[in-house]
């Protein structure tokens, strides 16, 4: 996975807090807030129950065997399936764009779904569909038949065969229904937003020489759309633990469902990884139309009693991104 922190973008600590639950003191970085003794914590376990029957590698393309069947992928629930996707691509004998970068500090796009499911030429086929994702230009380009691959890597745009999209267009949506390929457009009057990112910067722990960061990111690419947090902390031993603390997340789907506000004080999404964690509130082939997200890094340190708790906690400053926000300015 890729970390981006923009550092020099830290947002100020909101004081929202949660009504009747007992105080603890717990030390921040850089600072000391009031916070709340919180529910007990729940760990995760995953059971991967993906269907990989229409998914198979065709003269180096990662091919899904149609538009619906790359969508069950995207679908929230429990278990994280474009995680355990990305883990069985792994074992294919397949040249992805993640695997074929050298220097990953050059890497033109912020998520590792996409790194893994496109080739060196960021090219993945869709149901009938070769699909090339340029983030550099924020353009897409889809064709299909004879030469396909060939004339999308090109991203030929004088070539009939070839439509091209926006990074922001549900791409999706027009290729599943030629009809509309030509009547591009709003259809209910909403529109996409555009890409966001915001970082907490990077943190050191005190007396401890250990750092901490994460980020929070709406991407678009056109046939992925996602809105995610990132976290970790770089320490000389694994006794920590590393969480991302959420609070007030909303969005709502272009001409589609609103979700939230919801707030998770402690989303820990691998067990087995403490110090990198990554949570997904949206993605999908459908563009967001507005967001609130507001995200932390939330560390306990055991073997330091503070009160009542055996640990202490120590936070990053918020990282906060939003867009069409009736909630909060």
């Amino acid at each position: 996975m890729k970390r981006i922190i923009l550092s020099g973008l830290i947002l100020a600590t909101l004081g929202i807090t949660i009504i009747g639950c007992k105080k603890e003191k717990v030390e921040t970085v850089k600072q000391t807030v009031e916070t709340e003794n919180l529910p007990q914590k729940e760990e995760v376990t995953f059971v991967d129950e993906n269907d990989y029957s229409q998914l198979k590698i065709n003269n180096g393309v990662l091919e899904f065997g149609s538009i619906e069947y790359y969508e069950s992928f995207l679908e929230l629930s429990e278990n994280p399936k474009p995680d355990f996707l990305v883990k069985h691509i792994t074992k294919l004998d397949f040249q992805s764009y993640s695997n074929t970068q050298q220097d990953r500090s050059e890497d033109v796009f912020e998520d590792d779904f996409m790194t893994s499911i496109l080739d060196k030429n960021q090219i993945v086929k869709i149901g009938k569909w070769f699909i090339r994702i340029n983030p550099e230009t924020e353009n897409v380009y889809a064709s299909c038949g004879e030469n396909a691959y060939e004339l999308v890597l090109r991203e030929d745009r004088t070539n009939e065969k070839v439509y091209t999209f926006a990074t922001s267009e549900e791409v999706l949506v027009y290729l599943n229904d030629e009809d509309l390929l030509n009547e591009r457009g709003l259809f209910c009057g909403e529109d996409g937003v555009a890409s966001q990112a915001q970082g907490t910067g990077e943190h050191y722990i005190s007396n401890t020489g250990h750092k901490m960061g994460g980020s929070v990111h709406y991407v678009k690419y056109g046939i992925y759309f996602t809105l995610k947090a990132y976290a970790y902390y770089l320490a000389y031993d694994g006794t920590y633990r590393c969480y991302i603390q959420l609070e007030n997340i909303w969005y709502h789907v272009k001409c589609g469902t609103t979700v939230g506000p919801y707030s998770n004080p402690w989303y820990h999404n691998n067990p087995a990884l403490q110090n990198d964690q990554k949570y997904s509130s949206y993605q999908g082939s459908k563009a967001l139309n507005g967001f609130h997200f507001k995200a932390r890094v939330r560390i306990e340190i055991p073997n330091m009693p503070n009160g009542n708790n055996p640990y202490t906690v120590v936070y990053t400053p918020w990282a906060r991104i939003q867009a069409n926000n009736p909630y909060y300015p």
